[in-house]
């Protein structure tokens, strides 16, 4: 038996067609609408698992290569932050022996140094600082507040930079290019470990000459001016020649 509907009168009623084909051709989505409705379409296919592991290894590649340069590059713009400042703290010397009689103040940085003021508290004027409440911001070095284990160096009154204190008790030519003057926190019988500076795993520390050049010293060179646990017997502290 026929079905009712297969077939369709034209509006002027001269046509037959059969509506099986015109409903076919009103149902049939356009090309560009198949992709769309096609889950399985190349282009929209999904990434496999494999791709995607993929990817993760390639990233995982490039941040492997891209973290340690990062790291160094953290490294040495902390010492060359550290060397700016010992500079600016050699000038800040300069300028407050030019009103202590052509002498270096009698500062200490520790307690149980000799010298009768803090170091922070000697320089702040002439540094940007305020004596007895803010350390001048030169006074600290960047690679100290990241890496010491020393909770007294985390203080923040306290001066990154230890000062020469058996040469500044010496009237001595303030423009010395060999008399140490300043220099990063530490001590003979510290351990390469305890030191601020670590690039690469070799440690170092900077230090100022009166005349205002810093060099960078290994720990091995270190040890070689310090070879005992006497400050007052190293020529490092004492004469502050680079050997």
């Amino acid at each position: 038996m026929r079905n009712s509907i297969d077939f369709f009168v034209a509006t002027d009623g001269s046509v037959l067609l059969p509506v099986t084909r015109f409903v076919t051709s009103l149902r049939t989505p356009a090309a560009s609408n198949l992709t769309e409705a096609n889950p399985a379409s190349p282009s929209l296919r999904g990434f496999t698992l494999i791709e995607l592991l993929v990817v993760i290894v390639i990233i995982a590649a490039l941040a492997s290569l891209l973290f340690p340069a990062v790291a160094a590059m953290r490294k040495r713009a902390d010492q060359t932050t550290c060397i700016s400042n010992l500079r600016q703290v050699v000038i800040a010397s300069h300028l407050a022996a030019a009103e202590n009689d052509g002498r270096f103040p009698n500062m200490h940085g520790y307690a149980w140094e000799p010298g009768a003021i803090w170091i922070a508290d000697a320089l702040a004027p002439y540094a940007g600082g305020i004596a007895g409440k803010d350390p001048a911001k030169v006074m600290r070095c960047p690679a100290t507040e990241k890496n010491t284990a020393e909770a007294w160096l985390k203080d923040p009154q306290y001066a990154h930079y230890r000062f020469n204190i058996f040469y500044g008790q010496d009237k001595r030519p303030l423009n010395a290019p060999n008399a140490l003057l300043f220099f990063d926190t530490t001590y003979p019988d510290w351990i390469a470990a305890q030191f601020s500076h670590s690039p690469g795993g070799g440690a170092f520390l900077n230090a100022a000459y009166a005349d205002g050049h810093v060099v960078s010293l290994t720990y091995s060179q270190y040890k070689k001016l310090n070879p005992g646990t006497d400050e007052s017997q190293n020529d490092f502290f004492t004469l502050g020649w680079i050997k």
